[in-house]
C-alpha cells in the first residue's frame, strides 16, 4: 500500500472455534448451498446460535479495535459483512417457526432472544463504533458509488436512530390478531418492545401490567439518552425535563380523579437532576393535592397549580381543567426559553418541533371545542397562546365553520394541510396523532441531531399507547384494527 493511503481492508477477527460437527456451523455443501434439513434436529440450534453470537461479537471487536484510521471499507464494509453465520442461522430458524412451529421452537426462541437483543444493543450503544461510523459519514472519502453511499446513510442513521420501532407490516399483523397472547408473542421478537413482553407472563396479563411493562421499556430509552448527554446535549434535555416534569404531575392528578387506574412514569436519575424544583417521590406517592401543590412547588408549573380553582367536596381540581393551564404553561415556558437566550444545539429544529406541537394540541383542542358547542370567543380563549402555522385567523374560521367537514377543510388549506394528506374519518385524536407521526418521521429523515433523537422517542410513546390501546381492545375480545391510528 502507497504512503498515506488509508487502509480500506475488511479487519480480521480472531473467531472461537467452531464445532464444524454441528450441522447449522458447518459449510453448507448442497446444491445452491441450501441447509441440509436431513442433518438438522432441534439440540443443534441453541449452540448454534451461542457459537455464531461469539463470531459476531468478535468481527464487531475486530472492527472497534483496528489501529487503522476509519474508512469505508475497514467500517462500513465490515459492519455489513459481520453476522453472516449469524444471519444464516436466525434466518432458518426464524422462518422454521413463522411456518411449522412447536412447544420445543417456542422455547429455544424464548431462550435465544435476549441474547440478540443483547448483541444488538451492544453494538447499537457501542460508542466507539459509532465513533468509527460518525467519523466516516464525515469524511466518507471519494469514489464511492451510489450504493455505497447508500449504505453508509443507512449505516449512520441506524446508529443515530437505535432501536427502530415497529414498521406499518408489523401494524398490519397486530390488526389481524385476536388474542393479547398473540400481541405478546409477536412482541417478543421485535428489537424495540422485547424487554416489555419478556417481562410479562406468557398469558392471563392485565393491562396495567402491560402499561407498566412499557412505560419501563420506554424509560430505558430515555435512561440512555441521559445517561450519554454532554453539556451542550444538556441544554437541549431541558425540553424534554419539561415535558417529563409535566407528565409525572399530571400522572399524579391522574391517580387523584375519581376512578383512575394506577399508573406509573418512570425518570432517569440524571433527569431528575434537572430537576431541582421538583419533588418525584412526593408525586409519585401522592394522595392529595396538597401533596402534588408541595411536590411541584418549585416547578415551572408550581404558579399554575396553585391558580386551580378547587371542588370543595373533594379539595381536587378538575383533570381537564388541570390539563389544560399545565400544557398552557410547558408551551409558554418552552417559547420564553427559545426566545431569550437559548444557546445549545439544533435551536431552530426545535423551534419548528415546539410550534408544531402546540399547533398539533390546538387543533385538538379546536377540534373537541367544536363537537361540544363551545362559543367563539370562550374557545378562543381556551387555546394555547402559542402560535406556529395556525394563527387566530385561521384558529377562529375552523371554530366558524358550518361543518366539522368545512372545519377539516380549512384546516386541509393551511400550511399545516400537508401533514393531514391521506387522514380520512378519524376522530381529532387520530387526526392529531396521525400529523404527528408523518412530522416526527420527516424530522427523522433531516440532518443528525438531538431533535432527531427526540422524534424517534416521540413515535415509540406514541407506538406504545397504540399498542395498549390494541392490548385492551384484544382483552375484551374486539378487533385491534379500529384502534391503531
Amino acid at each position: 500500500m502507497a504512503a498515506g493511503c488509508a487502509d480500506n481492508s475488511v479487519p480480521k477477527a480472531q473467531l472461537p472455534e467452531l464445532d464444524l460437527s454441528n450441522p447449522l456451523l458447518a459449510a453448507w455443501n448442497t446444491p445452491h448451498e441450501t441447509p441440509p434439513f436431513s442433518e438438522i434436529e432441534l439440540a443443534d440450534y441453541e449452540p448454534a446460535f451461542d457459537a455464531a453470537i461469539a463470531c459476531s461479537r468478535a468481527e464487531i471487536d475486530a472492527i472497534v479495535n483496528n489501529p487503522k484510521k476509519p474508512t469505508f471499507g475497514n467500517t462500513i464494509v465490515a459492519l455489513e459483512r459481520q453476522g453472516e453465520l449469524l444471519n444464516r442461522i436466525s434466518g432458518l430458524f426464524f422462518n422454521l417457526l413463522e411456518a411449522d412451529s412447536n412447544d420445543e421452537m417456542q422455547r429455544i426462541a424464548l431462550d435465544v432472544q435476549p441474547k440478540l437483543t443483547a448483541l444488538s444493543n451492544d453494538i447499537a450503544l457501542d460508542p466507539a463504533l459509532f465513533a468509527r461510523v460518525k467519523a466516516v459519514y464525515g469524511k466518507p472519502g471519494r469514489g464511492l458509488s451510489k450504493e455505497d453511499k447508500k449504505l453508509l446513510e443507512d449505516t449512520y442513521q441506524s446508529f443515530a436512530r437505535n432501536g427502530a420501532a415497529l414498521s406499518d407490516a408489523d401494524k398490519e399483523k397486530i390488526a389481524s390478531m385476536r388474542t393479547p397472547e398473540e400481541l405478546l408473542s409477536f412482541l417478543l421478537r421485535s428489537p424495540a418492545w422485547h424487554k416489555a413482553a419478556a417481562g410479562l407472563p406468557p398469558q392471563g396479563a392485565t393491562d396495567v401490567q402491560f402499561a407498566e411493562a412499557l412505560s419501563r421499556c420506554l424509560f430505558e430509552d430515555y435512561e440512555r439518552l441521559y445517561r450519554f448527554a454532554n453539556d451542550a446535549s444538556k441544554k437541549f434535555l431541558i425540553f424534554m425535563t419539561y415535558e417529563a416534569e409535566l407528565k409525572l404531575i399530571l400522572s399524579a392528578l391522574r391517580r387523584l380523579s375519581e376512578g383512575a387506574v394506577e399508573e406509573s412514569y418512570y425518570l432517569p436519575a440524571a433527569a431528575l437532576k434537572l430537576m431541582p424544583g421538583l419533588d418525584a417521590k412526593r408525586l409519585r406517592e401522592a394522595r392529595s393535592f396538597q401533596d402534588v401543590l408541595e411536590g411541584a412547588a418549585g416547578s415551572i408549573y408550581g404558579p399554575a397549580l396553585r391558580e386551580l380553582e378547587l371542588d370543595p367536596k373533594t379539595g381536587k381540581p378538575a383533570f381537564n381543567e388541570a390539563a389544560l393551564r399545565l400544557e398552557g404553561q410547558y408551551y409558554r415556558s418552552l417559547d420564553r426559553l427559545l426566545h431569550t437566550g437559548y444557546d445549545g444545539p439544533a435551536k431552530r429544529e426545535l423551534m419548528r418541533t415546539v410550534s408544531f406541537r402546540a399547533d398539533m394540541l390546538n387543533i385538538s383542542y379546536l377540534l373537541r371545542l367544536r363537537r361540544f358547542g363551545t362559543p367563539v370567543q370562550e374557545a378562543m380563549r381556551l387555546l394555547l397562546p402559542m402560535h406556529g402555522a395556525l394563527g387566530p385567523e385561521m384558529e377562529r374560521r375552523i371554530l366558524e365553520a358550518d361543518t366539522d367537514e368545512d372545519a377539516l377543510a380549512e384546516l386541509r388549506g393551511s400550511r399545516l394541510g400537508k401533514w393531514l394528506s391521506g387522514v380520512e374519518g378519524a376522530s381529532p385524536e387520530g387526526l392529531v396523532r396521525a400529523a404527528e407521526r408523518a412530522f416526527y418521521r420527516k424530522v427523522m429523515h433531516g440532518a443528525p441531531n438531538l431533535s432527531v433523537v427526540d422524534a424517534f422517542l416521540q413515535l415509540k410513546e406514541g407506538e406504545a399507547r397504540m399498542l395498549r390501546r390494541a392490548f385492551v381492545a384484544l382483552q375484551y375480545g374486539l378487533s385491534p384494527a379500529g384502534y391503531m391510528d
